[in-house]
């Protein structure tokens, strides 16, 4: 995800926020992600185009390598109905039930059941805990480098920032591409028309 979003789309709309509000405030070296949001509330003077598709355009005709981030982060729209805490109380309740476990084994030494079932058990719930404290590390991590606090961003709040993102830039695409193909039609019909009162 780093690779993908930290790249050219995030620093072109930084170096755009920086050119928009340089006589307020000097340049800045970052925004906040809840930013992104507002991307398609911000229209140009004459209300037909939004920031984001005007981002599309730019993007598309001078940064053509950066267009495919968008298919860079498939896993956004899972992770972001993901819940870290559900996962952190489910491995704490397995974990529980397999002290129980544990001890009613000691009860019962001759249990092959439990026996077999404890052997099991127990490594891949040490695996769950590892990857659970690996998942937490790297949220942690990707929340800081983004400027946000992993203490108050919840990982679907994080996530669903992003996915929105994307959406909103896949129907900006979809839109800049109508509007273009419209440009099109428009130029063609004008070429057509001097020709047609030429034959009357």
């Amino acid at each position: 995800m780093r690779s993908a979003l930290k790249s050219n789309p995030l620093q072109i709309i930084l170096a755009y926020g920086n050119y928009m509000n340089s006589s307020k405030r000097g340049g800045v070296y970052g925004f906040r992600l809840q930013s992104l949001d507002l991307l398609n509330e911000v229209r140009s003077t004459d209300r037909k185009t939004t920031f984001l598709e005007h981002l599309v355009t730019v993007v598309t005709e001078k940064f053509p390598e950066v267009g495919g981030f968008v298919n860079e982060v498939p896993f956004l729209a899972k992770a972001a109905t993901a819940s870290l805490d559900a996962v952190v109380a489910d491995v704490r309740e397995l974990t529980r039930n397999l002290d129980i476990a544990k001890v009613e084994q000691e009860r019962q030494l001759n249990n092959t059941v439990l026996k077999d079932f404890l052997a099991n058990a127990e490594p891949k719930l040490d695996q769950l805990k590892e990857t659970m404290e690996t998942a937490e590390n790297v949220f942690k991590t990707a929340v800081e480098y983004f400027g946000e606090s992993a203490g108050t961003t919840s990982p679907n709040a994080f996530f669903s920032l992003f996915n929105r993102f994307i959406r909103d830039y896949k129907q900006a695409e979809l839109n800049a591409e109508q509007r273009r193909r419209l440009e099109r039609l428009a130029a063609e019909e004008t070429e057509e028309a001097p020709t047609k009162l030429a034959v009357r």
